[in-house]
């Protein structure tokens, strides 16, 4: 089961998703195991579909190494108070419910 860590332990996500700037990039980073990794593939591309649709969505990608169980997503926006709050409930979600 996913777990979110924040990637920076003096700014968390959601006190820098309240900034008004932009173009931004959100970056997830993502470790499964082995038999977890088709699943999460599956929730990216439900999410990704949902995000294209979202105000101020510009792409996403996912990248994921060689051989490897470590994934990485990098979301991008026009501006951060456009999307603050629901893209990570949505993943959260999203991922939840295809690896349940």
């Amino acid at each position: 089961m996913p777990t979110f860590v924040e990637m920076d332990s003096r700014l968390t996500l959601s006190a820098q998703m309240e900034q008004e700037v932009g173009p931004v990039v959100l970056i997830n980073l993502f470790t499964v195991n082995a038999d977890e990794a088709r699943q999460l593939l599956k929730a990216w591309a439900v999410d990704a579909a949902w995000m294209k649709q979202q105000p101020g969505f510009i792409s996403t990608q996912l990248h994921r190494g060689i051989g490897g169980d470590t994934l990485v997503l990098g979301g991008y926006w026009t501006c951060c108070d456009r999307n603050s709050g629901w893209l990570n409930a949505h993943l959260k979600c999203s991922v939840d419910s295809q690896t349940a």
